[in-house]
């Protein structure tokens, strides 16, 4: 998103899409496999179940979010906070299963 706002031009707009779709596919099939893998069976439907329905429930809250602050910040700098969040969140979950699991559980 951060580049998106600073290179304004067609083909270079479509190929920063195409990858950060590619990254978004990719992340959202590691969080599958985490649930599956580190979820008991017992309480995986109910866990998805959660997780899913967050997410649902924060695409229009984003969306809400950032239409207020396209009020008050410039359309570069709100990409620009987008864009770190969505990475920060990235690394915190690719991160989470190391912390999360003791050495001697696994």
């Amino acid at each position: 998103m951060t580049a998106l706002s600073r290179v304004p031009v067609l083909w270079p707009d479509l190929m920063l899409v195409f990858v950060i779709g590619v990254a978004l596919g990719m992340l959202n099939t590691l969080v599958s496999v985490a649930l599956q893998r580190d979820v008991p069976r017992a309480l995986i439907g109910r866990i998805a179940g959660v997780v899913f329905g967050l997410v649902s429930v924060t695409i229009p809250l984003g969306a809400i979010v950032s239409g207020e602050l396209s009020r008050i910040w410039p359309l570069s700098t709100l990409f620009t906070v987008a864009g770190l969040i969505t990475a920060s969140s990235c690394v915190l979950l690719m991160g989470i299963h190391e912390n999360a699991v003791p050495a001697e559980a696994e």
